[in-house]
């Protein structure tokens, strides 16, 4: 999925972290879960050059 709003996937991957903190503890005693998310740098440069190049493919084969 493709998102030109860093704010709506900020908030959808805050979502899936915390629906994992809920159905997935690490430690049952301490019900804590703190994953480290870390900063992405995507390259959206070569991104575009391979799309531009490659096309997006045949979603169907």
């Amino acid at each position: 999925m493709w998102l030109d709003d860093p704010q709506a996937l900020d908030a959808a991957q805050m979502f899936l972290v915390q629906l994992m903190a809920h159905s997935e503890a690490l430690d049952p005693d301490n019900g804590l879960f703190q994953p480290e998310l870390l900063p992405v740098d995507f390259d959206d440069e070569a991104f575009a050059e391979y799309v531009a190049e490659y096309g997006w493919g045949d979603p169907d084969a």
